[in-house]
């Protein structure tokens, strides 16, 4: 009989063991096959609760962005918004979703998904930035210039400590750097958010 149990213990530790393993690669992500293996093992096991299983669909979606497997990141960052729309990690995925979508040229969809981060944290300068360079990639200057005119309104030191990617380009129909008191006199194109 003890040595059934015995038995039994050495079973359930080492389980213990290969889970804390699994959770522990779910959360490594240089290694992005293990990353995706041991994420996938974690989310078809179903013992996560809602906040853990959300982040295991995150860390395989970046893992999958990272191998360039979009199709499976966007598939994955959507489970993660479906589990909880308003869950607070949530924004996250939308940001990193619209950026898989911005990576893959799909800028409508980008845009679509920086404005609901925009939506779920209006305080966002980050969302308004993402925001504007979608709509400088897609050639819409006006639009770039109206979402980095927000940015800067919600943080003014936003622009100043993340250069944005398309600034050059923005340059030529707008004079950087901004300053909040040139911001006063900008003509405005409609910002998701705001009444402009």
């Amino acid at each position: 009989m003890l040595l059934r149990w015995i038995c039994i213990s050495l079973l359930v530790a080492g389980t213990a063991a290969a889970y804390a393993d699994d959770i522990d690669d779910c959360n490594y992500h240089s290694n992005h096959a293990r990353a995706i293996e041991a994420c996938t093992t974690l989310i078809d096991a179903g013992k996560l609760n809602r906040r853990n299983l959300i982040s295991a669909y995150k860390n395989r979606a970046t893992a999958n962005t990272e191998e360039r497997f979009y199709d499976a990141a966007i598939a994955d960052y959507t489970r993660a918004i479906d589990i909880d729309p308003r869950h607070p990690l949530v924004a996250d995925s939308y940001t990193r979703r619209g950026t898989v979508y911005e990576k893959m040229r799909n800028y409508d969809r980008a845009i679509a998904d920086f404005n609901k981060v925009i939506e779920l944290t209006p305080k966002s300068s980050g969302a308004y930035g993402h925001c504007a360079d979608a709509y400088a990639k897609k050639d819409d200057l006006d639009q770039a210039i109206a979402y980095y005119t927000r940015a800067i309104e919600v943080d003014p030191d936003a622009m100043s400590a993340a250069p944005r990617p398309m600034a050059g380009r923005i340059a030529m129909r707008w004079p950087w750097p901004i300053t909040p008191k040139q911001l006063s006199g900008t003509p405005r194109a409609k910002v998701h958010g705001t009444a402009a």
